[in-house]
């Protein structure tokens, strides 16, 4: 279940597609892997680490997976090294270089950098009652991605955390790059807080035993200066918060996520066409939805061909959106998500019909006069 925790921010093949891997880098922040609570949340209900919870609940206690864990189960014979690179948020840069040297004689490197969380963490950098000053990576964790990402081609860098964190110069197509900043990640990946099992989930993903198929459940700003102050619960004043009222672009949009898969989308078509005041039929999206590419059928697991039949999720959205302009400041949302559907696609059944239904109330709005009712519905 913690695989749809992750979310691919820009496409990459799993790392089986590096037949010739006989090295494979972990280079973590010790406190993001490590702290307990952290990779839990704040609310986690292990009896072992909380205060919240029955005293008598006879559960067995939390073990912790770590990323290296993950590693050393989903690749047993590769040579898995580990280096901590730096610490969560300090200027410490003294084994930023031991990441890099180690980088340079492995085939793949992984940098996992992020935040922590967990009540009771005096380092903690989110979580209840806690404000954020910066979206951005912490300390010198920054420059750690920069170091090993310049020597190893191969790097991917996964974000753990439970809220979002921009870093837009590390994508290779944002034109406002930082100077000095060098190459880019081969991939990104965000694994929010993802729990016990995490770090086997990232490896299955990684590993290509299993697909990306998490989607974000919030949209990812290109910078603090798209975030309004929070001063009033009206989520439409000002700039607009989240995705439904939001004036700025997104860096990663709400829904957003990439896999190892192409998909095509065919006949969609929306039943009824125009949506009246009064009914109560239901409304009818459906789509052909077709498999292009299959990235994990074309690589190899020791030495043996993956099946066939394994299978990616393509992750089909319906949106309603206003088409009378994009101010802000209406009890209208700009767009909303209506409903969704996983499709899973392999080679072996590429094609599938898709049908989602919307019941005519999602359409509906409370009004100023503190009536719900339907609103016009511009566009599906």
């Amino acid at each position: 279940m913690c695989q749809v925790f992750l979310v691919l921010f820009r496409t990459c093949s799993p790392l089986v597609g590096f037949s010739a891997m006989q090295n494979l880098l972990i280079s973590c922040v010790p406190e993001v892997i490590s702290c307990r609570v952290c990779s839990r949340s704040d609310y986690n209900g292990c009896t072992n680490l909380r205060k919240y919870v029955n005293s008598d609940d006879p559960s067995p206690p939390c073990t912790l997976l770590t990323p290296l864990a993950g590693a050393q189960l989903a690749f047993p014979h590769a040579e898995v090294l580990y280096e901590e690179g730096c610490t969560l948020n300090t200027s410490d840069s003294s084994r930023i270089q031991s990441a890099v040297r180690a980088a340079k004689d492995a085939d793949v490197a992984v940098v996992v950098v992020g935040l922590v969380s967990g009540d009771g963490f005096s380092g903690k950098l989110e979580g209840e009652a806690f404000d954020r000053v910066s979206i951005s990576l912490p300390g010198r964790q920054r420059e750690l991605v920069d170091a090993v990402v310049a020597v190893q081609p191969h790097t991917i860098v996964v974000f753990m955390s439970g809220g979002p964190i921009t870093e837009p110069t590390l994508l290779p197509w944002n034109r406002q790059r930082s100077p000095g900043t060098g190459s880019t990640p081969a991939a990104l990946v965000q694994q929010f807080y993802p729990g016990e099992m995490g770090g086997v989930a990232l490896f299955d993903v990684l590993g290509g035993a299993v697909s990306f198929s998490g989607r974000l459940p919030v949209s990812i700003p290109k910078s603090l200066d798209d975030v309004p102050k929070y001063l009033d619960q009206n989520m439409s004043l000002g700039k607009g918060r989240t995705y439904r009222y939001a004036e700025a672009d997104a860096l990663f949009p709400f829904g957003y996520g990439q896999g190892y898969h192409m998909a095509a989308y065919a006949n969609v078509h929306v039943t009824p066409a125009v949506v009246q005041r009064g009914m109560t039929q239901a409304i009818t999206v459906t789509a052909d939805v077709s498999l292009l590419e299959h990235r994990l059928a074309a690589t190899t697991m020791s030495d043996e061909p993956v099946a066939a039949q394994v299978s990616v999720e393509e992750v089909v959205q319906v949106y309603v959106e206003r088409t009378d302009g994009r101010g802000v400041g209406s009890f209208r949302p700009l767009a909303e998500l209506k409903g969704f559907q996983r499709v899973a696609l392999n080679t072996t059944t590429p094609h599938r019909a898709v049908t989602i239904t919307v019941p005519v109330a999602a359409l509906s709005l409370m009004g100023d006069d503190d009536h719900y009712g339907l609103i016009r519905c511009d566009r599906a």
